[in-house]
């Protein structure tokens, strides 16, 4: 379970990076 979402916030973490390099 903790995997699961470690890898939810990992994804949101690289989408929110993606963003903020506007």
């Amino acid at each position: 379970m903790s995997t699961n979402l470690q890898q939810n916030f990992s994804l949101e973490n690289f989408l929110q990076s993606l963003f903020n390099h506007e």
